[in-house]
């Protein structure tokens, strides 16, 4: 379920229900991204994609 600008503008953080949509739809675009990397990247781009994810991992 996809959430919208303004539901995340009145939706407080501590929501833990807006919380999960907003988690869920990063995590659909994260391995979207990697997937398209992956499938059309040359070597140099899948290795610095995969420099991008070890620094930046998500708590």
């Amino acid at each position: 379920m996809a959430v919208s600008i303004k539901e995340l503008q009145t939706t407080p953080i501590i929501n833990s229900e807006a919380t999960e949509k907003i988690c869920s739809e990063l995590k659909l675009i994260r391995q979207s991204i990697a997937a398209a990397v992956f499938a059309f990247g040359t070597e140099e781009q899948i290795r610095r994609y995969n420099e991008h994810i070890a620094t930046t991992k998500p708590a």
